[in-house]
């Protein structure tokens, strides 16, 4: 009978634990949603001060942001946000601005891709940018996945900027650890370490067959080890950090054809990675992509993430839109909820 109650008890204890922690979480992102209907009007994906995924989104010009597969920076108060460019006859990595995260400057090129110069190539791809920024050299460094239009390169490329907006300057590409790197994404911990997550293939050139996790040099312009790895084909890599654990999400490898998004957990980037259930709970990702988790700044915002994903339009690329979504905790587990707007 006294383990009964005893049961009983410890079970309504985790109840309300698992209660108050959702709302807490719930109110983090009402704050958020409450702090930033206070900012300008918001142009396309944030019409009447919102975010509205799926939407079309227009830069301050009034033109449509280009800035596929991409990752953001925090500096100083404002954000950075990295993409794909791709326009006719030309590619590169565009960059944006905000203060707000609605209403996005357009700051031009970061670089093109005929900046990088180490192949004779005829023509280029850049795709999925992340920066990070060094304090031992005090350069602004990008990683990206570098190809040509065939998908025969495959190889990941690097470069570096003294200013978030750039121009980013071409170092070098790579075969990370000898073998091809797809789909890619790096991360920058607390202490200063830096690792690279990519979709790697196998000596034999072929591609995605699984998830190759490297700590970076400590200048992040080269693999310095692989420290885990994932024995399954993935692609589309976005990491954060939470109560001391991190968090790979990805998708299956589909093509353009969205899939459900799958989870891994680990207590470090050695590992080891469990696999976790879907957090969107959707088959398809809401129609959508994954490429990185925004991390939010401020005394209300601080510790609190956006998915940044992509819906991409096989038959028009160029029309491709943003789904942006806040991240939420239940009992520990990972949510993300589909919103009409927020």
């Amino acid at each position: 009978m006294t383990f009964l109650l005893l049961l009983l008890l410890s079970s309504l204890l985790l109840l309300s634990t698992c209660v108050a922690f959702e709302q807490q979480h719930e109110e983090g992102v009402a704050t958020m949603g409450g702090m930033m209907s206070h900012q300008h009007h918001v142009v396309g994906a944030g019409v009447g001060e919102q975010f509205r995924p799926g939407m079309p989104w227009n830069d301050t010009q009034g033109n449509p942001i280009k800035a596929y597969g991409g990752g953001a920076i925090y500096v100083d108060g404002v954000y950075y946000w990295y993409g794909e460019m791709s326009l006719p006859n030309t590619y590169g990595i565009s960059v944006y601005s905000s203060s707000n995260l609605y209403d996005w400057k357009n700051e031009g090129v970061a670089i093109y891709t005929s900046n990088c110069t180490d192949t004779a190539r005829p023509s280029y791809t850049m795709a999925r940018p992340k920066v990070i920024y060094n304090k031992i050299s005090l350069k602004y460094v990008m990683w990206f996945h570098l190809d040509d239009v065939n998908h025969t390169y495959v190889r990941a490329g690097v470069a570096v900027s003294s200013s978030p907006q750039g121009t980013f300057h071409y170092v070098h590409s790579m075969l990370p650890n000898g073998v091809p790197s797809g789909d890619m994404t790096i991360y920058q911990d607390q202490e200063g370490v830096a690792y690279f997550v990519t979709s790697a293939g196998d000596e034999n050139g072929k591609h995605n067959t699984h998830v190759s996790i490297s700590e970076l040099t400590s200048d992040y312009l080269n693999i310095s080890r692989q420290v885990s790895v994932i024995t399954e084909s993935r692609e589309a890599p976005a990491i954060l950090e939470h109560d001391n654990l991190y968090y790979l999400m990805m998708s299956h490898c589909t093509s353009w054809a969205p899939n459900p998004a799958v989870l891994y957990v680990a207590p470090s980037f050695s590992g080891p990675w469990k696999e976790l259930e879907n957090p969107t709970n959707s088959s398809t990702t809401y129609r959508s992509q994954s490429t990185f988790f925004l991390s939010l700044y401020g005394n209300k915002l601080a510790g609190n993430f956006i998915l940044m994903a992509d819906r991409f339009d096989a038959s028009a690329l160029e029309s491709s839109t943003y789904v942006w979504l806040p991240v939420t905790w239940q009992c520990q587990q990972m949510v993300i909820q589909w919103r009409d707007s927020w």
